[in-house]
């Protein structure tokens, strides 16, 4: 194994333990906050340094060898996003790819992601008749259970509780080139049996799936590894009808700088083209400030689809679970997936029935007491944290 290789993986072994302990290192009386800032970037140096050395010689390794280089990179990132939260503007639009005008209206929305561990809350916010931002919609997944609720039509709050993840977190793709969750993980649909789909997934987590895969293939490819300014890393995950591609940049902490998806079956096709146009460091991680996104589908061939996120806010370390809270308002219809009831919550707060229809047969059931009661003891209305109730 080369020596690169190995130092850059165990540096990243470190330095992970490195950002979970707090070390006191004493060395006399004379020890200085100075000084433990000089061993710091002494160590960043040393980090960088086994970094590069590694870029150089990664493309000489075997493939399995590249895979777990890269593994272990977006590990050691993903350990450091565990608590953030991000608030990002959005806008897209299409246009003829022919006449060069715009097709449709425009839209625009604000996006914010909260996460804390394996927890998160996003929410989409829109600007009211006076100019101010009001939720339009929200989602939470806790590890075990999600909750949605959609504020478009006021008439009914459309809530659900189910047992996987949305794939509304991937309909925000800032969060695809920031490595929060990306694309690539497809497989069996949880909600649609038959069916395949992507599956939300972190970056490290999406790369670490295909390679147990029989009908992927993962290949890396080091590209710039002597241009000093611009040296990438390229992971590429192919199948039969699809390839995901994304350029990790290994000076930002392998943050990802570009993201493609290719699809093409028969007659149909799409395509994704995800840009960060630049790029921050806020509080020693790297994330992405602009990010482009295009998009090219057969379902509306000659017409493309632009859409532009960039970074109001990003702030680590701040979140807590009370930040985490999604409980369903007044006139919200839930539709309970995992116990397989319907309600509306009431003006009191409490939790009216509703014919639920089976999904398979059609026939429409209502919760009786206890099966309401059991429904609500395991997802109640309310999701404060206990000790705030």
């Amino acid at each position: 194994m080369a020596i690169g290789y190995w130092l850059m993986v165990n540096t990243i072994r470190w330095t992970i333990i490195m950002e979970v302990l707090v070390i006191t290192a004493v060395s006399g009386p004379y020890t200085t906050t100075l000084q433990a800032e000089e061993r710091q970037a002494s160590t960043q140096h040393q980090v960088a340094a086994a970094v590069e050395v590694d870029l150089r010689e990664l493309s000489t390794l075997p493939p399995a060898e590249q895979l777990r280089f890269v593994i272990a990179a977006l590990r050691r990132r993903e350990s450091r996003m565990q608590n953030f939260v991000c608030v990002v503007e959005a806008a897209s639009g299409a246009v003829n790819m022919e006449t060069g005008k715009r097709q449709g209206q425009p839209s625009n929305a604000r996006y914010e992601v909260r996460r804390l561990r394996q927890k998160y809350l996003w929410r989409r916010l829109r600007r009211d008749d006076r100019g101010q931002h009001v939720e339009d919609g929200a989602g939470k997944w806790d590890g075990r259970v999600y909750r949605q609720i959609d504020h478009s039509d006021p008439a009914q709050h459309a809530a659900t509780i189910e047992s996987h993840e949305s794939l509304a977190i991937l309909k925000i793709k800032y969060n695809v080139i920031l490595g929060f969750r990306a694309y690539g993980k497809f497989g069996k649909s949880p909600d649609a049996p038959g069916e395949k789909r992507d599956l939300p997934a972190s970056l490290v987590d999406v790369i670490e799936f295909a390679m147990t895969r029989m009908q992927y293939s993962c290949d890396v490819t080091v590209e710039g590894e002597d241009d000093d300014d611009n040296p990438s890393v390229q992971v590429r995950l192919m199948s039969d009808d699809r390839s995901y591609t994304y350029w990790l940049d290994p000076k930002r902490d392998f943050m990802p700088r570009q993201y493609m998806f290719l699809y093409s079956h028969d007659a149909g096709h799409h395509s994704e083209h995800h840009n960060a146009l630049s790029s921050k460091n806020v509080d020693g991680l790297w994330v992405p400030d602009r990010v482009i996104v295009r998009e090219n589908s057969s379902d509306d061939p000659g017409v493309e689809v632009m859409s532009s996120y960039w970074i109001r806010r990003l702030v680590r370390n701040e979140v807590t679970e009370t930040d985490l809270t999604l409980s369903f308002a007044e006139g919200s219809q839930v539709w309970d997936a995992i116990a397989k009831i319907k309600y509306r919550v009431t003006k009191d707060g409490t939790a009216q029935p509703l014919p639920f229809p089976d999904p398979t047969t059609g026939e429409q059931t209502t919760a009786s007491p206890n099966d309401l009661a059991s429904a609500l003891a395991a997802n109640p209305i309310d999701d404060a944290p206990t000790s705030n109730r």
